[in-house]
């Protein structure tokens, strides 16, 4: 995973960027609500 990420960002353009913070962002919300569903009751 790490390996895949530093050659990501090696030969980023501006789509490959946002389309890759979005990924980024999407796995953070997935764990930010399992952690809410969890903790939350």
């Amino acid at each position: 995973m790490v390996f895949v990420v530093a050659q990501y960002q090696s030969d980023m353009d501006g789509a490959d960027r946002f389309m890759f913070w979005a990924l980024v962002l999407l796995f953070v919300i997935m764990i930010g609500g399992t952690v809410l569903a969890v903790f939350g009751r």
